[in-house]
């Protein structure tokens, strides 16, 4: 009777303890995390020669000169619709082809589904640099250097994707597609009305990551795109550095700015992205 008296408290101090530790390790671990996103955009606002000079974390005079400098004298507002346009449309025509792909691995018998699925986890391990020069002889032949669509086709069946999408969708009850089958539903209808909606918080998470790639990207792009006005993001930065100088406080105010759309995708599909990973981890 008395130990269960005295355990009774310890344990109740022994919960706090970890709980406060815990809270006191997530704290750091956040402010470590936000610190050099909250340096680049003080950085982005000092004056160029403030920026090494005063390494301060509260700047001493605020001001918009080199997001001015950069919009005024460079063509980003440009580059941030190219960057845009690119990773908005190879990340929804990214999810299309690999949940199809994924869906046909899946939910279709066939002979050749092993081998396939092996040549999917095969192109897992090939580096993508090793492409480069095959890719872009295809691309030349083409003739659809320095244009969209040389930069998003080539890579659109991306071996992550079919593979993630593969996971998530061997987890839909057969059951529920043979009963649409049995309803006369087609294969069409199925995968739009009925597979799509079903994997909803997997295609979210992909979508994500497929956004996040090519907002990314910085090799391919540079060796495709060849003119200023159909630069991403990316080279643009790397174009601020000169020969014998750096544009620092144009280079900070356009790092900042290409942070935020990422941001605000994340924001708008966390909850789907969350529940997205989490459920393809069980799966897997």
């Amino acid at each position: 009777m008395d130990k269960r008296i005295i355990a009774g408290p310890n344990m109740n101090c022994y919960k706090i303890c970890a709980r406060t530790l815990t809270i006191l390790v997530l704290t750091c671990s956040f402010f470590v995390s936000i610190l050099p996103f909250y340096w680049l955009l003080i950085s982005a606002l000092k004056p160029p020669s403030e920026i090494f000079a005063n390494p301060s974390l509260i700047p001493e005079r605020v001001t918009f000169e080199n997001f001015y400098q950069l919009f005024e004298k460079t063509m980003f507002l440009r580059n941030i619709y190219n960057s845009i346009i690119i990773a908005s449309v190879y990340a929804a025509a990214g999810v299309i082809v690999c949940s199809m792909a994924g869906f046909g691995l899946a939910k279709y018998p066939s002979r050749i589904k092993k081998p396939v699925f092996a040549l999917v986890i095969a192109a897992l391990l090939v580096p993508p640099s090793v492409l480069v020069i095959p890719v872009f002889i295809l691309v030349t032949k083409m003739r659809i250097v320095n244009t969209y669509q040389g930069i998003i086709l080539p890579f659109l069946a991306n071996s992550f994707g079919v593979f993630w999408m593969y996971q998530y969708i061997s987890g839909v009850p057969d059951e529920l597609l043979q009963a649409a089958r049995i309803d006369g539903a087609g294969d069409l209808r199925i995968y739009g009305n009925i597979l799509l909606p079903a994997i909803r918080p997997g295609i979210a998470a992909l979508a994500i990551f497929l956004f996040m790639q090519q907002w990314n990207d910085f090799l391919w792009p540079l060796i495709v795109l060849n003119t200023g006005n159909m630069y991403t993001i990316p080279i643009a930065l790397s174009m601020l550095k000169g020969v014998y100088s750096m544009q620092w406080g144009q280079l900070m105010a356009g790092a900042a700015v290409s942070v935020l759309p990422f941001t605000v995708l994340f924001i708008f599909l966390q909850k789907y992205f969350i529940a997205g990973i989490l459920a393809g981890s069980i799966k897997g």
